[in-house]
């Protein structure tokens, strides 16, 4: 199973303040060499370069961490990071191999991670804070499925029983061209049905069924995979390798 990576070669914060309750240094595993402690409620030690380089770099050779922050405050923050351009960055080599942000419970089980290629794993759901019309807060959530897909939605007319839908360029351009794409039709009004007659790469042909010749518009949905991602479906063979953190 792989691990993130542990060594930092910089971190590098316009200004690095650190503000804890009561921070503790006598973790299990954890050495200094000195100790700054405090009893101010304000700011305890502040790192300040007025050039262009770091404020703070730390940096380890072996497998430890390159900085380790604690807060035993009860509703302590463990670190707040406040800059004008890009408040935190996280980087990872490119590839699978390394992790930019791998965020855990306190038993280490992983909750969030983006590796290397930028793919994002997460366990729980999203949930998006929206408002209604009246301005009533409400909570969505986000669908699941078993293969990854794009869709795009229209609404297009059969004039005598027949019509053609030309697929959005860009559209066309994201799909992936060695699977079928789906389509479903909803009409509009009073028909015997309608079908999909004929697919390509650019479009669709719809058609009346039993022969008939109606006159009317038809809501549809078109349901594709991303290019390269014909054969992703969800199974154990997909997990992808979950990082450690310690």
């Amino acid at each position: 199973m792989l691990r993130p990576t542990r060594t930092l070669g910089a971190i590098s914060l316009a200004a690095v303040v650190a503000a804890f309750g009561a921070v503790s240094v006598a973790h299990a595993g954890v050495h200094t060499d000195s100790t700054t402690a405090c009893s101010s409620t304000g700011v305890c030690k502040v790192f300040e370069n007025k050039s262009t380089g770091a404020a703070l770099e730390a940096e380890t050779v072996g497998e430890g961490k390159a900085l380790y922050v604690e807060s035993t405050a009860a509703g302590g923050d463990g670190i707040d990071a406040n800059g004008t351009y890009i408040g935190v960055i996280g980087r990872a080599a490119a590839g699978t191999s390394g992790y930019p942000f791998v965020a855990t419970d306190q038993s280490g089980d992983d909750l969030f991670f983006i590796d290397g290629d930028g793919d994002v794993y997460y366990t729980g759901s999203i949930g998006q804070f929206m408002k209604t019309n009246d301005n009533k807060p409400v909570l969505a959530y986000t669908a699941q499925a078993a293969t990854r897909t794009i869709e795009d939605t229209g609404t297009a007319q059969i004039v005598d029983g027949q019509g053609r839908v030309s697929l959005d360029p860009t559209f066309a351009k994201t799909i992936d061209l060695h699977s079928a794409y789906r389509v479903f039709l909803t009409p509009n009004g009073d028909t015997k049905g309608l079908f999909v007659a004929q697919k390509s790469p650019g479009g669709f042909v719809v058609r009346e069924t039993q022969g008939g010749h109606g006159t009317l518009s038809f809501d549809y949905r078109i349901v594709a995979a991303p290019s390269g991602a014909a054969n992703q479906r969800m199974g154990v063979s997909q997990l992808p390798a979950l990082p450690h953190a310690r």
